[in-house]
């Protein structure tokens, strides 16, 4: 069977184009990065909050910030191969599907669940961090609907191309606006 016929459905235009070659590394990984710097913060007051049950155990203020930092590092980081390996297997710049997000909220729970064992040094730690991790990623991955399709480089280009016609029409009102007053004002003189 070939390539082309096992591609989505709705990405025939994309199959058909063999020109099309995925972004560059840099741009999903700084996108992951960035999104874990926003839910680092609420990871670290969710495991902060999780160290008051007593089988948790007392840790460090410290610890908690590095292993959040490490684990969200490590966390975002491998979610973006796996999202690589989404954007390459279908020809697609958003890697977006069910399975996509759901191996992402996985990721999550493995990763927390690893960087906690090994910084923090117990099974417990590393629960407690998945569970923060994971649980935020969950949270995350449901609000944004993850598993929805993006746009494909058509229609973002196409959406482009629409805003800045409408930019120009309006520059250019408002452009004709600004000639007439200073016409009218001219006459009144």
């Amino acid at each position: 069977m070939s390539d082309k016929v096992n591609r989505n459905k709705n990405d025939s235009s994309r199959a058909a184009d063999d020109s099309w070659e995925p972004l560059g590394m840099w741009a999903p990984w700084s996108g992951h990065l960035f999104m874990g710097a926003i839910e680092a913060p609420v990871v670290l007051l969710c495991l902060w909050l999780l160290t008051f049950i007593p089988t948790v155990g007392d840790y460090a203020f410290g610890q908690l910030v590095l292993v959040v930092v490490i684990g969200s590092f490590v966390n975002e980081t491998v979610a973006t191969f796996v999202d690589r390996a989404f954007v390459l297997h279908y020809r697609k710049d958003d890697p977006g599907s069910k399975l996509n997000a759901i191996l992402d909220c996985v990721v999550a729970f493995v990763v927390g669940f690893a960087s906690g064992k090994v910084i923090l040094g117990s099974l417990t730690g590393g629960a407690t961090l998945a569970i923060a991790i994971g649980g935020v990623k969950t949270v995350e991955m449901l609000w944004s609907r993850a598993w929805n399709d993006g746009m494909s480089r058509e229609e973002f280009h196409e959406r482009h191309e629409r805003v800045k016609a409408m930019t120009r029409e309006m520059v250019q009102e408002d452009r004709e606006e600004r000639a007439r007053r200073a016409i009218d004002k001219q006459r009144k003189r």
